[in-house]
């Protein structure tokens, strides 16, 4: 057999392995209806708009479900499995430089919304030092704004706010919040 004819082989069940269930892992008792439609460990999701690199997801577990109403990704730590590692996003700018590193214990993104949310502890670093957490942080592609809407806390080199309904730049670098405490150092 030529080694391209092997090396076809091998991808092709590489590929297949990264699709079915892991073996020991129990079939889920849910109903057919509530099951996904697609089913990924080890997931790595590239999302491009004309050619440019948007984001990078990473997680343990990704499913997929497609209804006639909604298209829909759920990326999580393996629901049936001892992997506890947290699903991990890059967001990039029109330039293509990394603009946020999110990283959440889930996340949901609703394809024909276009609209991402990450839940459970999230964590978002940006450049300059900013940061972000909160227990839910939701962005949409199309404008770019990251949402938390509960309780936050954001920290740069020269602040430290805690409050209630965050909305900021893709980076961070600029924010409104509903109610806040906290201390910002001013240069004269």
């Amino acid at each position: 057999m030529s080694p391209a004819r092997l090396l076809s082989i091998a991808a092709l069940l590489l590929a297949l392995a990264a699709c079915t269930r892991p073996s020991g892992a129990p079939a889920s008792a849910l109903p057919p209806e509530t099951m996904p439609d697609q089913e990924t460990w080890g997931a790595v999701l590239r999302l491009s708009d004309a050619g440019l690199l948007r984001a990078v997801m990473a997680a343990p577990y990704m499913a997929s479900f497609d209804r006639a109403d909604s298209q829909v990704v759920h990326l999580s730590r393996d629901p049936e499995g001892s992997d506890t590692s947290v699903v991990d996003v890059t967001l990039y700018d029109e330039a293509g430089a990394p603009r946020a590193r999110i990283r959440a214990r889930g996340l949901r993104f609703d394809q024909r919304a276009g609209l991402f949310t990450a839940r459970g502890g999230v964590r978002v670093r940006a450049p300059g030092g900013r940061s972000l957490a909160a227990e839910s942080v939701s962005w949409s592609d199309a404008d770019g704004r990251l949402r938390a809407p509960g309780a936050f806390r954001y920290a740069s080199p020269t602040e430290s706010i805690s409050g209630v309904g965050l909305v900021a730049s893709g980076d961070l670098s600029r924010y409104s919040f509903a109610r806040a405490r906290g201390t910002l150092e001013v240069s004269e």
